[in-house]
């Protein structure tokens, strides 16, 4: 199908002037259609599905994060623990008065690393936490990452009037004091960052005023330069989470976009599309997706030389040869629906997905 955006470049330090340019993107070169779809989309069976963990009332956040046969992750105010069968228990609490509930993003040297409010902490699989940084103008600090360079990059957000939301990436290396590396404009929000062949590369989501939303695909190199790529989405939906390395090419997802007119019935705007770029040269559009696997809800991972990724209701996979298939759709009162927090551990997917009762943590085993 035709899925040519004219996508608007426009992204700048506040203080500089924007320009922008268009690139015309070519044709998706898979539609994600329907469950039984009659150009050869399959929805593969025999896979499994199992409820780890029902939280009681709390809300996670963050990722999911692996660790010598154990997953780690957050919700409330409790770091938490969960093996791959389900035993689940709580190795911090963060009191009240420690501001906004933790994230955890990242498992590294045998700790997990994450945020709450204006910090970034270091913790122990036993529940020991250090205070890595501290905002100094307590901005929100959303999401961390440490590269191979050894480095830690964290991106930092706050509201500026007039403006709207703002963000900026900075660099932590052990000894040093915070560096920025770039700070955003016109209400651009990093939403992820990863690093790959010696740069970061990261999206951004745009939320304006009016409600609306859009994103843009960027590279950073290590001394803050900055060069942007692509501005995608407009009106039609913001992108979602981190780039992610797969078949030697990034990929990234937004919210909506792809709409055909009243053959989607996701409308004008569409249900969403999956994006994919080299270290140079132009995106293209890798996938698109329909009603019923609509509006991807995070980042895609990588299983078994596979992409898998979420929709509001569903789990896809794109193959290296690009072939897509529907692994899983989501019951709500049963599994959930609005899957995040995506990882994998020895064959399988774990994530969070939100039922009307509260929260749950699941593993989903593909055929």
């Amino acid at each position: 199908m035709q899925a040519r955006l004219g996508v608007a470049l426009c992204l700048a330090i506040a203080a500089a002037g924007c320009s922008s340019q268009t690139q015309a993107l070519p044709a998706s070169r898979t539609t994600l259609t329907s469950i039984h779809s009659a150009d050869g989309l399959r929805s593969r069976t025999g896979g499994s599905f199992a409820v780890l963990h029902t939280f009681s009332g709390e809300t996670p956040s963050g990722s999911l994060v692996t660790m010598n046969g154990t997953l780690y992750g957050a919700a409330g105010n409790d770091v938490f623990s969960i093996t791959p069968s389900g035993r689940y228990r709580v190795i911090h609490h963060f009191r009240e008065h420690e501001q906004f509930h933790p994230s955890i993003f990242i498992a590294n040297d045998g700790a997990l690393y994450g945020t709450t409010g204006s910090t970034i902490f270091r913790m122990t699989t036993s529940g020991v936490k250090t205070t890595l940084y501290s905002d100094p103008g307590s901005h929100q600090i959303p999401r961390v990452m440490i590269a191979a360079n050894g480095r830690l990059y964290g991106v930092t957000q706050w509201q500026s009037p007039g403006i709207g939301a703002n963000g900026a990436i900075f660099a932590l290396s052990p000894g040093e004091t915070e560096r920025k590396l770039y700070r955003f404009g016109y209400a651009q929000i990093p939403a992820g960052l990863v690093w790959w062949n010696g740069e970061l590369y990261g999206t951004t989501t745009t939320v304006s005023r009016a409600g609306g939303g859009s994103g843009a695909f960027f590279s950073l190199s290590p001394s803050g330069a900055f060069h942007q790529r692509l501005v995608s989405a407009g009106p039609f939906g913001t992108l979602v989470g981190a780039p992610v390395p797969f078949n030697g090419r990034l990929y990234f997802a937004s919210s909506g976009g792809g709409g055909q007119g009243s053959s989607y019935t996701c409308g004008n705007l569409g249900c969403g599309l999956l994006y994919d770029v080299g270290q140079r040269g132009p995106a293209s559009v890798a996938l698109t997706f329909h009603v019923a696997a609509a509006y991807p809800s995070s980042a895609p991972v990588v299983l078994d030389g596979s992409l898998y990724g979420t929709t509001a209701a569903a789990i896809y996979r794109l193959t290296a040869s690009g072939e897509a298939s529907i692994e899983y759709v989501f019951q709500n009162s049963v599994d959930g629906e609005f899957p995040s927090g995506l990882t994998t551990y020895r064959g399988a997917l774990y994530g969070y997905s939100l039922t009307s009762a509260g929260s749950l943590v699941f593993k989903f085993t593909p055929p």
